[in-house]
């Protein structure tokens, strides 16, 4: 397939802000010589700080702004924006972070036309790096060792690399959803507000027998690595506390699995997480996540109810 015919598939960018004046110059202006750069949604999740949209709005002012009036959380706030794509005809939709950038202009180009030869793959990723380009994303680099993908490594020894490569699960960072897939998958979760939604996506999009990949020859930078991280060690802040819902929903709302092995797998870890603290002498943050685990335990006849729903499917 030419490069030129991929102008015509309808592919939109989503990226969803909440206090990245950091980034977000940068990363819209990766776009600048994208044929999708006219196809750029910031979804605004009441971003407090707004001298980023007045920046969005002056220097990139054919990016389609949803203003939103409270933080509905990472997955809700894309959700926005892929509907706004649907009702548009999107074909593809391709899902940035804010602290993220393109490394070639067309990457998002190069992405499309892998997916076009793939219908199989549900999600497909570039290759994430760190700020300096030196070294992958940390986290990118779990994802390919987990993957138990040696194909890939011997591929990249000899040269002789594929157009793409299957995972177990990438981050949300940067997703290309091909929208086939997705009207089936569904939509994000709205019980996560942030963390593990991603997670619970993958999951659903193995479990309907699509697949997720990454393509060797497109790549982002994912500056996360400076991202600041909580000091105190006497109580959890509440992203941590987010990070722990989050785990454990994921958990629970695996539908790869029976609920049984869901809910052990749950009770596993949040043993663990209460015994580190616990060896930590933390005991207000075993306490937090002690509660924490109880919230779950209380949701299970609604958890049930939700893994039925995604289980089923969905259709356009």
């Amino acid at each position: 397939m030419k490069m030129e015919s991929i102008v015509h598939k309808n592919t939109w960018v989503i990226i969803v802000y909440y206090n990245g004046l950091e980034w977000i110059e940068r990363c819209l202006k990766s776009f600048e010589n994208s044929f999708f750069k006219d196809q750029i949604i910031v979804v605004d999740n009441h971003s407090p700080e707004k001298i980023g949209i007045e920046l969005i709005k002056e220097q990139f002012p054919a990016v389609k702004h949803i203003e939103l009036n409270e933080n509905i959380g990472f997955g809700r706030a894309n959700n926005l924006g892929i509907e706004y794509a649907i009702e548009r005809n999107a074909e593809y939709v391709f899902l940035l972070n804010q602290d993220a950038w393109l490394i070639e202009n067309d990457c998002v180009e190069r992405l499309v036309e892998v997916a076009e030869r793939n219908q199989d793959f549900g999600i497909i990723s570039p290759v994430h790096f760190n700020s300096a380009q030196t070294a992958l994303d940390e986290g990118f680099g779990i994802y390919l060792s987990t993957s138990k993908n040696w194909q890939w490594a011997s591929d990249t020894f000899f040269e002789s690399k594929k157009e793409i490569y299957e995972l177990p699960f990438v981050n949300a960072a940067a997703w290309l959803l091909n929208l086939k897939a997705f009207h089936k998958i569904g939509y994000f979760d709205p019980a996560f507000f942030m963390y593990g939604e991603d997670v619970d996506l993958v999951n659903r999009t193995l479990f309907h027998r699509f697949k997720i990949g990454f393509v060797p020859n497109a790549s982002i930078v994912h500056a996360r690595e400076n991202r600041p991280k909580s000091i105190n060690k006497a109580s959890l802040s509440y992203s941590e506390k987010m990070q722990f819902y989050g785990q454990y929903l994921a958990l629970l709302k695996n539908v790869r699995w029976g609920l049984g092995k869901a809910f052990v797998k749950f009770q596993a870890l949040w043993l663990t997480h209460i015994i580190e603290q616990i060896a930590q002498q933390s005991w207000k943050r075993s306490w937090q996540i002690l509660f924490i685990g109880f919230r779950m335990m209380g949701r299970l006849i609604q958890l049930y109810l939700s893994r039925q729903k995604y289980k089923r499917g969905f259709s356009k």
